[in-house]
């Protein structure tokens, strides 16, 4: 069996059961309820209590349970591009796909730049002209 097939076969009892992923990240308890989807998912690894808790839960085999407990192969079940809409907006604007050099500027229409002194200026370290970084820096 192959941890895409467990991955499957986790997510069909999940709904068949119609368990919600609170009630399966309490069963299995531990640390966070990212990391647990994540482990459901397969995309990350449960510790070997929780993986336990989730073949006791689940009912799976010592290999199954085993799978869980193991460091996974990461993105392997995404395709790329992504076709989630809002996956593929996050992956469009981390390679630049569409933004290009208006990244930053849009960046920084929702976030303000910072306003420091002139003494402790990033810019005042750069080879910028004085002209340039008053440009640069100054309110719109």
């Amino acid at each position: 069996m192959k941890r895409s097939d467990l991955t499957e076969k986790l997510l069909d009892i999940k709904r068949e059961k119609g368990w919600s992923w609170k009630h399966i990240c309490e069963k299995i308890g531990g640390y966070s309820e990212v990391l647990i989807v994540g482990a459901i998912m397969g995309q990350m690894k449960l510790t070997k209590p929780q993986a336990a808790n989730a073949a006791e839960l689940f009912g799976l085999s010592k290999s199954e349970t085993a799978m869980l407990n193991e460091v996974p192969m990461r993105g392997t079940g995404t395709p790329m591009p992504p076709t989630d809409p809002l996956i593929y907006r996050f992956y469009e604007a981390a390679t630049c796909r569409s933004m290009g050099s208006r990244r930053g500027e849009i960046f920084h229409m929702v976030v303000p730049r910072p306003r420091w002194p002139q003494s402790r200026s990033i810019v005042s370290r750069c080879s910028l002209t004085r002209r340039h970084s008053q440009r640069l820096f100054s309110s719109s």
